[in-house]
């Protein structure tokens, strides 16, 4: 099978080099061509050389607008109920809506000010979601050099799991500080914006960091509906969102502001499982 071959590529590379922390070069790429070029091994080993350098790349034209608005709708609907106390992942929980404002910073964490949307595939609420989302989830998959249908029928129970996290940094500082994420379930970190930086918001934004730690930011160079895919240990952060605009998320207020709608395609360790891989602050 072509992932297995992919694997030992990626294993193979990182034996031999250090997980990158810095950014170095934004590719782009239609996501079509990366679908169809999915069993060229020539062609995605270059893919995988270059995200082990530390570049991002965007496949562009993967998530349609008509998926994007059952997203956004989707979430909207989980904010009818309270806000979910906790994000602990146990057997049982179903689909759920957070507002998060914790600052993790002084327990190896990271500081985040944003509404958060869990969609989880054994809830049968958002089985349309993952009918529209997984084709595409499948892809990246194999790129990573995991089995395409790897985690999809998993429950807590099980460990580690697949799951559709929909965020809203919320226009009056909505952020995340920058962190690295765990590259042991997934060595690609995917994401998709889901908003136009300029319409829906206009400060603040997806934060990468030079070798010298210069700050670049990426939002302006990437299109609404594009897949952002790149390796997790990679220092990111989101800036604050529209900081000068009234504070939405203090202010109740945040269901009907747009800000910056974000989706990330996760596979994580459920609390099932004993020191389970979090997220770690970067010291930049």
């Amino acid at each position: 099978m072509i992932e297995s071959e992919y694997n030992i590529i990626w294993e193979t590379k990182l034996k031999k080099n250090k997980a990158p922390k810095y950014f170095k070069k934004l590719r782009s790429i239609d996501f079509k061509k990366l679908k169809d070029s999915i069993n060229n091994k020539k062609f995605c080993e270059k893919i995988i050389h270059n995200l082990l350098k530390g570049d991002i790349y965007t496949f562009d034209n993967a998530i349609n607008k008509n998926i994007i608005n059952l997203l956004k709708q989707e979430s909207k609907k989980l904010t009818k109920k309270k806000p979910s106390r906790n994000t602990k992942c146990y057997q049982g929980v179903k689909n759920f809506y957070y507002q998060q404002k914790d600052d993790q910073s002084k327990k190896g964490g990271y500081k985040s000010i944003d509404n958060s949307y869990y969609f989880f595939p054994w809830d049968k609420k958002s089985s349309n979601i993952f009918k529209k989302i997984n084709p595409i989830w499948r892809k990246i998959k194999i790129l990573s050099g995991s089995d395409k249908n790897q985690f999809f029928d998993n429950q807590p129970k099980d460990k580690i799991i697949n799951r559709v996290h929909v965020i809203q940094y919320v226009k009056g500082g909505g952020m995340i500080s920058p962190h690295s994420d765990p590259f042991k379930y997934s060595k690609i970190q995917i994401g998709c914006i889901l908003s136009t930086r300029g319409k829906d918001y206009h400060d603040g934004g997806f934060t990468v960091f030079k070798k010298n730690k210069k700050e670049v930011l990426l939002d302006k160079k990437i299109k609404k509906g594009s897949l952002i895919c790149f390796f997790p240990n990679l220092i990111h952060c989101v800036k604050p969102i529209d900081k000068d605009h009234d504070k939405s998320l203090e202010s109740g207020k945040h269901q009907n502001s747009e800000g910056r709608w974000y989706m990330s395609l996760t596979t994580v360790g459920t609390h099932h499982l004993k020191n389970r891989e979090k997220a770690k602050k970067a010291n930049l």
